[in-house]
This record gives structure tokens, sequence and C-alpha cells, in this order.
């Protein structure tokens, strides 16, 4: 290197001042260096904190409709909601603004489901019969509607006539009755006059005399006395009960019916319904299966929707609480996409390599060169 003329000293010297300068010309490259790297990484935290902006845009007391820079928004974007102190997440796709907790109805809602978890549980394990009920739940208010009458077939006394009725001869007996011919003569002796010559037939002389008059010969004779034109000569009959003797051969066959008089009063009585249950059972159908939204009127002029109606709509029902628990559920919403730092040396000289993790969060101030690593 040059000498300067005024340099007076050992030629020793020379050498370590030649030597400094060198150490400062490569600080100096070094330096230059290190403040190109310094802009560039204060041009990516500018863009890093801007996309943060972008996602996160603060405290608001309503939705907003541009991001904090004026742009459109993001999906995804974040704000909290000041009026109803709620974090709100903007859906791109439906453009509106979505709560991330559940509202205060909700939540109500889902409180009294988590307090009756157990019961939940258990219905869950019968769906089978649940869904079996509701498909007869016309059926079921029938019944219900049929209370009373229940109660008194309940008795003991009842109970204990049933019993007797449902013995093979006597349901063979009632399956005769129930024709056509049968039961018309029936609702023929029905009437109150020959309910009245039958009471006179029913004392101990007539029926010894009327077992008599059941032998087979006399039976078709008894049918040829029960059409409509001889009852009036039967009603005469009764009046002579005395000369039924006469007529012994066809008792036993008075004697049988006398037996189930209770029985055939009964059906002569209820008739009317006997005849309506075609239509009962085509309303019973009805009120089961009509397809969803088609009202019935029945035969009896009521007019509504059958139980398949309303199985449909309790399960739509259904489907829309399941979406309201599952939108009321808290969810995680990233901020931003982590990035891939390199090495990038603090303030206190430590070094992040490499951050991919998704919960790292690299925080800066805008407009300076120094990290705030909060608690990553």
């Amino acid at each position: 290197m040059p000498r300067n003329s005024f340099y007076d000293g050992n030629a020793g010297d020379t050498i370590a001042i030649d030597n400094s300068a060198a150490a400062a010309s490569a600080s100096e490259t070094a330096a230059a260096a290190s403040e190109a790297a310094a802009a560039i990484s204060e041009t990516n935290a500018a863009a890093s904190y801007d996309s943060f902006d972008d996602r996160y845009l603060g405290v608001k007391s309503s939705g907003p409709t541009l991001d904090n820079d004026g742009d459109a928004l993001v999906d995804g974007a974040l704000y909290f909601d000041t009026t109803t102190n709620t974090m709100m997440v903007y859906d791109l796709g439906g453009t509106t603004w979505n709560r991330t907790t559940p509202t205060t109805s909700d939540q109500t809602k889902i409180n009294t489901v988590s307090g009756i978890a157990a019961n939940v549980t258990t219905v869950a394990g019968i769906s089978a019969n649940v869904t079996t009920v509701a498909g007869i739940s016309s059926d079921v208010t029938t019944v219900a509607g049929k209370a009373t009458e229940i109660g008194r077939l309940g008795t003991a006394d009842a109970v204990a006539d049933m019993a007797i009725l449902g013995t093979t001869d006597i349901v063979a007996d009632m399956a005769i009755l129930g024709t056509a011919a049968v039961v018309s003569d029936l609702n023929t002796l029905g009437t109150a006059d020959v309910v009245s010559d039958l009471n006179t037939l029913g004392t101990a002389d007539v029926v010894t005399d009327m077992n008599l008059l059941a032998t087979s010969g006399n039976v078709t004779n008894m049918a040829t006395l029960g059409a409509s034109g001889v009852v009036s000569n039967i009603s005469t009959v009764a009046g002579v009960a005395a000369n039924v003797t006469t007529v012994a051969g066809n008792a036993s066959n008075i004697t049988t019916v006398a037996g189930v008089s209770t029985d055939v009063t009964t059906c002569a009585t209820n008739v009317t319904a006997i005849q309506d249950a075609p239509d009962y059972a085509t309303d019973a159908y009805n009120w089961a299966t009509r397809a969803e939204d088609s009202s019935h009127t029945d035969s009896t002029a009521r007019t509504g929707y059958s139980a398949y109606h309303y199985s449909e709509k309790a399960d739509a029902s259904a489907d829309r609480a399941a979406a309201w628990v599952i939108e009321g559920e808290s969810a995680v919403y990233a901020v931003s996409t982590p990035t891939d730092f390199g090495s990038v040396t603090d303030v206190g000289s430590a070094v992040f390599e490499g951050e991919s993790t998704a919960s790292i969060q690299l925080t800066m101030s805008r407009g300076s060169s120094t990290y705030d690593y909060g608690t990553v």
C-alpha cells in the first residue's frame, strides 16, 4: 500500500495498518449485505402483516362489507362483534357473517338436550318401536278416545264373559250368527214385541218345551217361522204359551238361541257399527298412510293429515335440529397459512428454522424490524 509521507515509524507497523484497512473494507461489504437482507425481511414482514390484517379485521359493531384496506372480504375472515360480544366468521360462498358460538336460545336448547341425554339414549335404543307407533298414531288416538269403553271391558265380569265368548264353540256360533241372513233374522227378533215374547219363552216350562222343539226336523220349520211375515204370528203364539208345549219338537233350538240371547242383543244393538266397519277400516288406512301434505276427509267428515305426513315432518325437524347442533359447535379458523421463515435472527440472537406448525404465530409491529414472538 502507498506510504503516507508523514508516517514516521517502524516498517513492521505498516503491515498491521494494511491488515486493518482490509478488515474494515470486508465489514463494510457485510454491512451492506445485512442492510439488503433487512430490507427484504421488512418487506416480507409487511406483506405478512397485511395478509393477517385482511383476515382478522379487529373489533366492529356490525359485519363489515370490505376488509381494512377497502378490498373485498376473503373466505374465513374474522372480526369481534361488540353488539353481540361474539366472534364472527365470513362465509364467502353465502356472503354472510356467521356466529362461531351458539345464540342464547340455541344454547338453552343444547343444555336441555344435554340434561336429558340418558332419555335420548333410551329413545334411540327403541327407535324402531317409536317409528312403528308413529305409523299408527291415528289408531292410538282412536283407542285413547275409547278409554271409557276399554275400562268397562277391563272389569272382572267382562273379562270372564270374554273368556267364555273366546271358546272355540262360541266363536263358531258367532261366525254363524254373523252371516247376512242370520243378522237379518236377529234384527227382526230384536224388536220390542219379539223381545217381550222371548222373555215369555224363557220361563222354565217353555224352555223345556223348546228343548223338544230343537230337533233337526223342527229346526227347518223354525226357519220358516222366522220369516218376517210370520213374526206377528209368533207374538200371538207367545200369548198362548201352554199350547207351545204341543210344538215341543223344536224346543232345543230355541233353548240354544236363549242361551246366547245377550250376544244376540249385543249384535243387534251394534249392527250399525258392524255395517260401518268397512268405512272405518278405509279411514284408518288413510289416516295412517296418506301421502305427505295430502289432507283426508273421513266418513265422519273429519279432515286432517295422516300419521305418515306428521312422521315425514318430524324427520325433517330432526334433521334441522341436528344441523343447528353441528353449526353451534366451536370451530378453528386458520388466520393465515404459516410461512417458512428460514433463518430469522431476532434481537435476542435466537434463530427460527423451518417453521411449519399451524399453531405457530409470528407477529411484528408494522414498520419495525423487531419481531415479537408472543407465546410461540
